[in-house]
């Protein structure tokens, strides 16, 4: 499995623990610490911002790296590793619109 993958999904996962012990009005060891510095909105300001925030920004980054990186075998790559998303175009089989002639259309009057 991809690397940045697996670490944007443990990023997640500590948001998720961290936002848990917060909402949940367990008090931490390093909380309490923070908010006896700091006071009790500053301190779990920071604390927020270390245990939540600053993760989350990793696991979308991390993510990210990973869903662009992933590599499915036996698929299609080009020579830097991207899937091949271009499609063929067989132009010869194309024609130009000028030799082409319209077709009359046939209308039915509504008014009879």
């Amino acid at each position: 499995m991809n690397q940045h993958l697996v670490f944007g999904l443990f990023a997640f996962y500590v948001v998720v623990v961290s936002l848990y012990g917060i909402l949940s009005g367990r008090c931490d060891d390093r909380l309490a610490f923070v908010r006896k510095a700091w006071g009790r909105i500053q301190g779990l300001s920071i604390y927020f911002c270390v245990h939540v925030v600053l993760p989350l920004l990793i696991g979308i980054v991390f993510l990210g790296l990973g869903i662009v990186n992933f590599r499915v075998n036996d698929s299609v790559l080009t020579q830097q590793g991207v899937f091949d998303v271009i499609p063929k175009i067989n132009w010869q089989m194309i024609q130009d619109p000028a030799d082409q002639k319209p077709e009359p259309e046939y209308t039915i009057p509504l008014c009879a």
